[in-house]
């Protein structure tokens, strides 16, 4: 049987970036902008326990980042966050759709996978619109503080693994 899916926002959910140095930054990126050229520093502090939650996860999960973020930030955030190659597909604001309170919709749909094994860990549940019963809303982490979302998801997110249908479950919990 093939590893089900887990789906992955990258902004306040793995990672925070500012244009701002933060002294809890884990790396910085250069983003040339489409517009005017300008070359744009990113200091990027990666979520603690992100490496520990990826290398978890993928033995169990096949990880796809879907981000509202444009490719050309978002791969150089991710190419800095999977040194370990554990991520196999990326979706960006392209692949989303504009929502009415001017947040982004993921579409599960778009990964041509049966939604039944298909989870979707995001800060934002404007991401939810589509498929709501597949979704964890996770707390948003802007780069400052103690934080173990990541390291307190993940058995959770094994026993989610085993499951025919995540929406069994995940249709049955409380909404924040």
């Amino acid at each position: 049987m093939m590893k089900p899916t887990l789906v992955l926002d990258l902004d306040e959910t793995l990672v925070h970036s500012s244009p701002r140095p933060s002294p809890t930054s884990s790396f910085q990126i250069y983003v040339r902008q489409q517009d005017s050229g300008r070359v744009i520093p990113f200091y990027v502090s990666a979520r603690p326990y992100l490496s520990q939650f990826l290398r978890s996860m993928a033995k169990v999960y096949r990880i796809v980042i879907f981000t509202a973020s444009r490719n050309r930030y978002a791969d150089k955030v991710i190419d800095r966050i999977d040194s370990g190659d554990y991520i196999s597909t990326r979706f960006y604001r392209q692949d989303c759709t504009r929502g009415a309170s001017r947040g982004f919709a993921k579409n599960l749909s778009r990964l041509s996978k049966d939604l039944s094994r298909v989870v979707l860990v995001d800060n934002s549940s404007d991401s939810f619109a589509f498929q709501p019963n597949n979704c964890i809303l996770i707390k948003s982490w802007y780069g400052v503080g103690e934080d173990t979302e990541l390291l307190d998801i993940i058995p959770f997110l094994e026993i989610l693994a085993t499951c025919d249908d995540v929406r069994s479950i995940l249709s049955r919990r409380i909404r924040k």
